[in-house]
């Protein structure tokens, strides 16, 4: 099944670990915690280190590691600042964000007889004859672009709230909100590891959507940078 998971912290590469042992290390120890970056827990307290987001922000043009790597760092102490200790949450959020922040690698969450539409109103009727498995990954994409877009493109749907009379931004945090508590509950969230962060989400989309524009604010610079069409829910 096509579904984001909160995987980030899996998927370190050699560059990853490379940059972690050069941000954190000393010539005596690098690999001592080259070593230590294999076992979970202790990788997480690794990656909680201030040192690797200031690593980041100070060479930004010559990095040389993953967006998940990147986006993982940034949305953990972005989120505990707000007050939201969770890794796995964090994990799944900078997943989201890396994935669409790819151009059209958002598709990959959708079923592959479901179209990716602009409108909402579309892909609410595609679950009115989704089957069980095609109805809960709606409900996940549903879920995962709205929290995208309130996220890194706020400012961009106040505006078109104020221009074109379109949905405000708490049209999407409640379809977002609702689509992952729907979510939560199906059987293959739970078959997917996934329920406790969809429930979560469901009860803090929020709270998240506000660390995520502070994220924005604070790290990204989009200039005046239009959120794709495609990502629109109307």
């Amino acid at each position: 099944m096509k579904l984001i998971r909160a995987n980030c912290r899996e998927q370190l590469s050699c560059d990853d670990v490379d940059f972690i042992v050069e941000a954190l290390g000393t010539a005596n120890d690098r690999h001592f915690l080259s070593d230590l970056l294999t076992d979970e827990g202790t990788r997480d307290l690794i990656l909680d280190a201030d040192k690797l987001r200031d690593a980041i922000l100070d060479n930004p043009q010559f990095l040389h590691i993953t967006p998940h790597l990147y986006f993982y760092i940034l949305v953990r102490q972005t989120m505990r600042r707000a007050g939201i200790d969770d890794r796995e949450l964090a994990d799944y959020v900078a997943e989201v964000v890396t994935d669409f922040s790819k151009t059209d690698a958002h598709r990959k969450s959708l079923p592959d007889n479901v179209r990716d539409s602009s409108y909402l109103f579309e892909m609410i009727a595609a679950l009115q004859d989704a089957d069980d498995q095609t109805a809960f990954q709606i409900r996940a994409h549903i879920g995962n672009r709205s929290l995208f877009m309130t996220g890194i493109f706020a400012e961009n749907l106040r505006e078109r709230t104020r221009r074109r009379g379109s949905p405000d931004i708490s049209f999407y945090e409640q379809m977002g909100a609702n689509s992952f508590r729907t979510a939560s509950h199906h059987h293959l969230a739970d078959e997917f590891e996934v329920s406790h962060v969809f429930g979560t989400l469901g009860e803090r989309f929020h709270e998240t959507r506000i660390a995520l524009n502070d994220l924005k604010d604070r790290y990204l610079s989009l200039g005046d940078i239009e959120p794709p069409t495609s990502l629109l829910l109307s």
